[in-house]
């Protein structure tokens, strides 16, 4: 599917070119990078600036109440604009390093909703 934000196939990727377009990005960190391991849970890092922190926030928890995906999302937003989304129930191994057991079927379920999630997200980007 060709998408008009991103034309990646990396879902963690495809989610930060959403990112690039709602806000001001800073840094950021992705993990999975790479199509080959899509069995592993996608977790995301990234600071935004402090202007457009709230706003995409509030979008981000709209987007994941209402798209209905098999993933429960976790979403943290610390005091520093630094945010984490990732998976509920998040597997990475038992060091934060990604490790060959911690590739599940439901890290690509993740990774597949990761993609639909950012598909709806882009779409009500506009709407309030």
């Amino acid at each position: 599917m060709v998408r008009n934000y991103s034309g990646s196939d990396v879902p963690v990727i495809i989610f930060l070119d959403l990112l690039r377009i709602l806000a001001r990005v800073g840094w950021f960190s992705l993990a999975p990078n790479k199509v080959t391991d899509l069995e592993i849970d996608p977790r995301i890092s990234f600071h935004l600036h402090p202007e457009d922190a709230g706003r995409v926030y509030d979008l981000l928890v709209r987007g994941m109440r209402e798209y209905s995906g098999e993933t429960e999302w976790h979403l943290s937003l610390s005091d520093s604009n630094r945010f984490v989304l990732r998976p509920e129930n998040f597997h990475d191994g038992s060091s934060g390093f990604y490790k060959p057991e911690a590739r599940t079927a439901e890290g690509y379920m993740a990774n597949l909703d990761l993609i639909l999630l950012s598909d709806y997200i882009y779409s009500i980007r506009d709407s309030d």
